[in-house]
């Protein structure tokens, strides 16, 4: 068994260190989407004692599926607007929630672009790659790296999906492959031809981070969001970037084989339709479709819609990208360089106690009142810095923290040994705690 953290950018396996919160509660949740059927425990260790919570899992139990076989068996679960069906080796639970986020996502498109968007397209899950490669011999694709695909036409339409997967990456790749719905669907089959890959698989791109970000794990989205983001400006500042022009053939797109051009292409897509709801609107990418879907071709689409040429648009674009910046990680970075900063002066006070009681004692009373007045200085200083609203909480454990700093120290000076001693087990918590804190805002932010 092993735990992932809840921006899913690391697995821990084996035990897992928890500390309380600000009400003195040790909370964790576990995400057990792989989790067989069975009986589980989890050993809790406190201390000198240990004890233990013991819990079932059963397999949620479904009448009526039907099944078939493409390749591996597939069993169906037909919903009241589409069917998702999965191979044996995927929970019947997940399909569930597969259907559920799916219809969300639909709903939550509807609302950006303003008209009804029709029937959802059938999902196919399956629990490993072996069994994506045989749907996609089935269903003639050639799948190369991807994790999932979209088929808009032909045998068995629909969305192909591998459900190994944690679980914001799986709804990422369910999301991004039902836009490539939309957006076909938008266009239209006779038009299919106009829809330049940069837009397809950029729309794609950006609601897969833009619907993410509404969900209860935020920061599983956000961390790739801005990495994407972070690579696509840095090929701008670079000269690397691709022009557009190269990327609008679905046939050279699919070629790529160079795992820094795979990635940049869906990169700079990203980075382009981003550029396009933050300078003209929202709905601006949908309304370029919308106008490709009567025929016109893609420089003349955006001259229709955006009234600019495509050298332009493209020259805007290039020089928005080189100049970005995400204005919420802006202020995130802002509080946490000033909340490591003072992290590190009360690491130097704790390195300073650990000298001084390894050395031969100096004048006891001077060298406790420096350090309280030190720790008491950056107390201060932490209320003089505004967190975002996002850090309110972590701004909340660094003020209890430094205010608990300040206590043992002052209980030290006054040689109220046995009183300070024992606030170090909260304490040495909360400082954890704290720097744990910070390296996920680290990590999550993209933060150098």
């Amino acid at each position: 068994m092993g735990w992932i953290t809840k921006a899913e950018y690391s697995y821990a396996p084996g035990s897992y260190r928890l500390y309380a919160n600000k009400a003195g509660i040790a909370e964790w949740k576990r995400y057990g989407i792989q989790d067989v059927e069975g009986n589980w425990k989890v050993k809790l260790g406190f201390d000198n004692r240990n004890e233990s919570v013991s819990y079932g899992l059963q397999q949620l139990k479904l009448s009526g599926l039907t099944w078939f076989y493409l390749g591996p068996r597939m069993n169906g679960l037909i919903g009241p607007e589409a069917g998702v069906f999965f191979s044996d080796d995927v929970h019947v639970a997940l399909a569930l929630d597969v259907q559920a986020r799916l219809e969300l996502a639909s709903s939550q498109v509807e609302e950006v672009i303003g008209v009804p968007l029709g029937s959802l397209p059938d999902v196919y899950l399956v629990g490993d790659q072996k069994n994506l490669d045989l749907l996609s011999r089935a269903t003639l694709v050639n799948i190369g790296w991807e994790g999932g695909y979209y088929r808009s036409r032909g045998f068995k339409p629909g969305i192909y999906i591998k459900a190994n997967l944690l679980r914001a990456e799986l709804e990422s790749i369910l999301v991004h492959e039902y836009l490539h719905h939309v957006n076909h669907k938008l266009v239209g089959l006779k038009h299919e031809s106009n829809l330049p890959r940069w837009l397809d698989e950029g729309i794609a791109s950006f609601y897969e981070y833009e619907l993410g970000l509404k969900r209860p794990r935020p920061a599983a989205f956000r961390k790739p969001m801005l990495s994407s983001a972070d690579d696509a400006k840095a090929a701008a500042l670079s000269g690397t970037i691709f022009p557009l022009s190269a990327l609008e053939s679905g046939n050279e797109w699919n070629n790529r084989s160079d795992l820094y051009e795979v990635s940049l292409q869906y990169d700079q897509a990203y980075m382009t339709v981003r550029f396009m709801t933050e300078t003209f609107g929202v709905s601006s990418p949908f309304t370029l479709l919308q106008e490709i879907a009567t025929g016109a071709d893609l420089p003349l689409a955006l001259q229709t819609t955006l009234k600019l040429t495509y050298e332009d648009f493209e020259l805007q674009f290039v020089n928005w990208l080189s100049s970005w910046e995400d204005p919420e990680r802006t202020r995130t970075n802002v509080y946490f360089q000033s909340l490591n900063h003072l992290m590190n002066e009360t690491q130097e006070i704790y390195d300073q106690r650990d000298d001084y009681l390894n050395s031969a004692p100096i004048d006891r009373y001077e060298t406790y009142e420096k350090w309280v007045s030190d720790a008491e200085k950056i107390a201060k200083e932490l209320t003089d810095i505004t967190p975002p609203e996002s850090l309110q909480d972590i701004h909340y454990d660094a003020t209890v923290c430094f205010d608990l700093l300040v206590r043992w120290l002052t209980l030290e000076k006054s040689n109220s040994i046995n009183a300070a001693n024992d606030l170090i087990p909260e304490l040495d918590s909360r400082k954890n705690l704290l720097g744990s804190s910070l390296h996920n805002i680290k990590i999550v932010n993209n933060l150098k």
